[in-house]
């Protein structure tokens, strides 16, 4: 009898070590992705409890747009036309969030702005 006590013990022990094993990847994952979603969408932009489905539309995006940053190499001029468009279009962007970030960062009291 104790001989097979002793193995349904071990075999508890087993499944609570396999239990373990699966929660720590379960709770590396839900981090891994909120981290992902921060560094695309940024602090205030990023889900709450992001999963790894919501981060699959940003993440082809990024990757479309990095590809149109990218001239081919047996496109010639044509694709260097469009990547360049591609920056103009990007700094464009940039500039008038610059912009904005400037004037709501003028807009605050002196004290609160730290440099």
């Amino acid at each position: 009898m104790t001989a097979a006590r002793d193995a349904a013990l071990d075999r508890v022990a087993e499944v609570e070590a396999e239990r373990d094993d699966y929660k720590e990847a379960y709770l590396d994952t839900k981090r891994l992705a909120r981290e992902i979603d921060v560094a695309l969408h940024g602090e205030e932009g990023a889900a709450q409890q992001a999963s790894l489905c919501d981060l699959v539309h940003p993440a082809r995006e990024m990757r479309e747009r990095l590809a149109a940053l990218t001239p081919q190499p047996d496109a010639g001029m044509e694709s260097l036309v469009r990547v360049v468009m591609t920056i103009r279009q990007y700094s464009a962007n940039t500039e008038n969030a610059a912009r904005d970030i400037i004037t709501a960062l003028r807009s605050r009291p002196a004290g609160e702005v730290k440099e």
